[in-house]
């Protein structure tokens, strides 16, 4: 649909004939004129415009669905405008009768990004330093982080949402917690877009620390969300009424320390990938990459181990199958062992025996998928680190760091068959 259609399309959504709410049949979307007040003209607008409302569950989700199809036509993301703050703008050309492609650019076009800070917390981590810089992100105690924000943003000291934040860092309730702050600035034109942003960069970051970690036990976790104590878990009784058996957990985490020279180390690959989050915009390959790490994160907070392993499998999948959604065939599992053999096997010997581990890992992933079984003695730790050590050999090779696609780290492994 053309940009005119779509605007079309939502006019007539707006003004058509209201279904009667007695038909049971009640949604309603109802905006109001609220334009910045600067002249007497915006006065009486206020005044005398009437809120306007899409009465009626079909015609509220069709208005949606076009405002929706027209922000991604008109690609307003890539002004760093939100759905939302879109929504809110060109709903008040309608009381300007004005609703129409040229005075949404115009309108659009006076959108100007600002700075915005961002903060969150991950649990599960501790770093001794006052900041840990990685990438574009940084990592704040939160002994620091009043201190941290009236240093590095300059709050408005009597503002009264900053004076609650400060109280409640400075909270000693918290202090048997471990946790830090994460921080991200963008260049955006509001709120939503925002936050939206740094959802999708939190995420990511946990999955990063989690792949970084390397650890999967109950009491190591990196989360966005404070780890979980349980106490009396359960009571058994005999048939006498007598409490025969019980689970009383009364745990503490065991928090995983941040240090610059792991986590952010060249020879490791770890800095490369804070250096691929950073950036706006990602090839192909490193979005397999970023994919990949995500499906680490996952497995490794999976409790069930079944599900954990088959969840670690899909990581050697998005990072190295050749077609993202094709079925899984044994001729494509043989390319992924492959390529795992030729990126981290020294000799013939050890690419050999890698493609015989592998493919019996794959076999019980495959065994999973389908129900056949769950039970395994495959080690969990042999198989992600072979994922580690695969995806540190791409990254600490610079030609491979360069590449854009999967197909030219391919062409340069099927090489190998021929030496």
């Amino acid at each position: 649909m053309e940009i005119t259609q779509i605007i079309d399309t939502i006019v007539k959504i707006v003004f058509s004939e209201m279904p009667s709410i007695n038909t049971g049949n009640i949604e309603i979307h109802s905006f109001k004129y609220s334009k910045n007040i600067k002249t007497n003209d915006d006065i009486g607008k206020l005044h005398t415009n009437p809120s306007i409302s899409i009465i009626g569950h079909d015609n509220v989700t069709e208005y949606y669905k076009y405002i929706q199809m027209l922000y991604l036509k008109m690609k307003i993301a890539d002004k760093r405008i939100s759905l939302k703050y879109f929504q809110r703008a060109i709903e008040q050309l309608f009381f300007e009768k004005e609703f129409n492609e040229d005075r949404i650019k115009k309108e659009i076009s006076t959108f100007k990004p600002k700075l915005f800070h961002h903060f969150a917390k991950i649990y599960g981590v501790n770093i001794k330093e006052k900041i840990v810089n990685l990438g574009k992100f940084t990592f704040v105690n939160k002994e620091y982080l009043a201190d941290y924000i009236k240093k590095e943003i300059k709050p408005i000291s009597d503002d009264i949402d900053f004076n609650r934040l400060q109280e409640s860092a400075l909270n000693k309730k918290g202090e048997d917690s471990n946790y830090i702050f994460l921080h991200v600035s963008y260049e955006v034109c509001d709120s939503d877009f925002c936050k939206s942003s740094f959802d999708s960069d939190h995420s990511r970051v946990i999955n990063v620390l989690r792949y970084m970690a390397g650890v999967k036990h109950n009491r190591v976790y990196i989360d966005s969300k404070q780890f979980r104590v349980y106490a009396d878990h359960y009571y058994q009784f005999d048939s006498n009424g007598k409490l025969s058996g019980g689970m009383h957990i009364n745990r503490k985490d065991i928090p995983v320390e941040i240090l610059s020279e792991y986590f952010d180390n060249k020879e490791n690959g770890n800095y490369y990938i804070w250096e691929i989050l950073s950036k706006d915009a990602n090839s192909s390959f490193e979005e397999r990459i970023t994919k990949s790490i995500d499906w680490i994160g996952i497995s490794i907070s999976e409790d069930d181990e079944a599900i954990a392993k088959t969840e670690l499998a899909f990581a050697f999948e998005c990072l190295l199958k050749i077609d993202e959604y094709s079925p899984i065939m044994p001729s494509i599992q043989s390319h992924i062992a492959e390529s795992i053999a030729f990126l981290i096997g020294k000799n013939c010997d050890e690419r050999k025996q890698i493609v015989k581990d592998f493919k019996d890992f794959y076999s019980y992933r495959s065994s999973v998928a389908h129900g056949v079984k769950k039970e395994s003695s495959l080690d969990y730790y042999k198989y992600l680190y072979m994922f580690k050590d695969t995806l540190s050999s791409i990254l600490t090779n610079e030609k491979y760091r360069s590449f854009t696609h999967i197909n030219d780290l391919f062409d340069d492994l099927g090489s190998y068959k021929f030496r």
